[in-house]
């Protein structure tokens, strides 16, 4: 193996402390050192310093400051100072698994016809998939169902020159300043494939991640949904890739648990499954709209 392959671990952080220095633990406990983390700090104060200070000494730490919120403009920010051959978006509540970025650096060795590795993102406490929908057990080259079924950017590796020519899109993700809260790592890797990039999904690399459904308090959850399920419908109205069934399935997934859960007492995810419901469809008929309107200029320009 070449064991010269280096990382550059794109890390932008928001209030939190204890889970980046999570991260970064278990970075140390990598058997893998060819790797620096770039982090962009959205905090307003300096709450990051002295913890960024203190792993400085273990590892390569490059500290930016970016006062303007937005996951995917943090991401392109810190993408304008890779120095590795690998490019990784880890979230500042994850966890690398002991071995991933050996192991990682094997396959990208071993298999240089592809461009984008995706890992299985699996719950903090147990093996089980982190995110409701997402994830599977079949490993497979990667097309646009299965990335749609499993890109989640802190399980996302690419090759450098992917970023060359491609960015994230900044209307979307989370701290955007549209309505968009999210697709932005399912955008990135549709966009991807679609220049020819080659990706492969794995399911025996394995990154932790709180699942975000456990331990949440109720209004949390309800205000998260509901944002959530607008940038997936708009997701799924601006990437044309199902078939009229798959999308209304999709489109109907959230709304047709309401009942099933309300049966089972659990009233909770009812409430979460109807307000993301609700918002997966106002996010799709605003996607739409969003779409029609630059399909026609794009026409008139060719007319």
């Amino acid at each position: 193996m070449n064991h010269n392959i280096e990382f550059s671990l794109v890390l932008p952080t928001l209030n939190r402390v204890q889970e980046l220095e999570s991260f970064f633990e278990s970075l140390l406990l990598q058997n893998y050192n060819k790797f620096e983390v770039i982090v962009v700090d959205q905090n307003t104060d300096d709450r990051l310093v002295d913890l960024i200070q203190s792993y400085q000494k273990h590892f390569p730490i490059l500290h930016l400051r970016e006062s303007k919120r937005g996951l995917s403009r943090a991401r392109n920010k810190a993408l304008q100072y890779i120095q590795g051959d690998l490019v990784a978006f880890p979230d500042d509540d994850c966890i690398y698994s002991n071995g991933l970025l050996r192991n990682v650096a094997q396959f990208f060795d071993q298999n240089p016809q592809r461009q984008g590795l995706i890992t299985r993102i699996f719950d903090l406490e147990e093996d089980e998939n982190a995110f409701k929908n997402c994830g599977d057990d079949q490993a497979a080259e990667v097309d646009y169902w299965k990335a749609y079924r499993v890109a989640v950017s802190c399980g996302i590796f690419i090759r450098a020159n992917v970023v060359d020519t491609l960015r994230f899109d900044e209307k979307l993700g989370v701290g955007a300043e549209t309505i968009w809260q999210t697709g932005d790592e399912t955008d990135f890797v549709f966009r991807a494939i679609k220049k020819g990039y080659k990706f492969y999904y794995s399911v025996d690399l394995i990154v932790r991640h709180p699942n975000p459904l456990k331990k949440v308090a109720f209004r949390k959850l309800i205000k998260r949904a509901y944002p959530y399920g607008i940038g997936h419908g708009y997701f799924l109205a601006t990437h044309d890739f199902l078939s009229s069934k798959m999308l209304k399935a999709e489109l109907n997934d959230e709304l047709s648990q309401v009942f099933p859960k309300l049966f089972k007492g659990d009233w909770r995810m009812a409430c979460y499954s109807l307000v993301k419901g609700i918002g997966t469809y106002r996010g799709y008929w605003a996607g739409r709209k969003t779409k029609i309107k630059a399909d026609s200029k794009l026409k008139y320009r060719f007319q």
